[in-house]
């Protein structure tokens, strides 16, 4: 495993100070946040495809009226516009 330059001076002065027990920690809050990094990358990334794709834009330009007017909930627009992207995709 690569380690970035910041990971690698906090087990440096982690191990220096002998306490194995804060660098576990630190090791185990940065995998926790790369995991949430990933997660959030991953979400932007099928949200920005799903906003861009031009039959979804099309959809929500026709839903749109009815999501103002009160007419169409907006999570029955949104959940309508998921299954068709599905659907098609």
């Amino acid at each position: 495993m690569v380690q970035c330059s910041l990971c690698a001076r906090l087990q440096h002065t982690l191990l220096s100070q002998h306490n194995p027990s804060s660098l576990r920690t630190c090791l185990q809050l940065r995998r926790e946040q790369r995991r949430r990094v990933a997660w959030t990358a991953a979400e932007e990334a099928v949200l920005d495809s799903f906003r861009q794709d031009p039959a979804v834009r099309y959809l929500l330009e026709r839903l749109m009226p009815d999501i103002v007017s009160g007419e169409l909930a907006p999570r029955a627009a949104a959940e309508l516009l998921t299954s068709w992207h599905n659907e098609y995709l």
